[in-house]
């Protein structure tokens, strides 16, 4: 994973750590499918079963992230606990980009996003005022 990766802007806190750490689409996966969660990171990752104690089954996170992602963890957290990020902000981001590209009416997107009507009329408008600016710039470096 590339330090320059220009989808690191779409993370904060330990969600970006996670993916300096594992990549950006290995944290994307982690959140996915265990955020919210605290997890033992074992020491070095090798298919066995379940314990008693909570763990994360290596099989079950190598197949979820990858194998390099889930050693490039271990590595730096292994035998310690990490608290799995939601990843909100990186959800909101995503929606907000659905939300502002949307070709339906107002009404619709309410119905298929679940937002408020402001919510949806405020985000819209926020990315017509990026796409004019981004179009101003254009005219003033010529």
């Amino acid at each position: 994973m590339s330090a320059a990766d220009p989808r690191l802007a779409d993370l904060v806190g330990p969600a970006l750590e996670l993916a300096k750490v594992a990549g950006f689409d290995a944290a994307v996966r982690l959140m996915v499918n265990f955020g919210g969660q605290r997890l033992y990171v074992p020491r070095k990752m090798r298919p066995r079963r379940a314990s008693k104690r909570q763990t994360l089954n290596d099989v079950d996170f190598i197949t979820a992230i990858g194998r390099d992602a889930a050693e490039s963890l271990a590595e730096l957290y292994g035998g310690e606990h990490i608290e799995i990020p939601l990843g909100s902000a990186l959800q909101d981001k995503q929606i907000a980009q659905q939300v502002a590209n949307f070709k339906g009416s107002i009404n619709q997107a309410i119905r298929k996003f679940g937002l408020h009507r402001r919510t949806i009329q405020r985000i819209q408008r926020s990315h017509q005022e990026a796409a004019s600016s981004r179009q101003q710039s254009l005219f003033e470096d010529a």
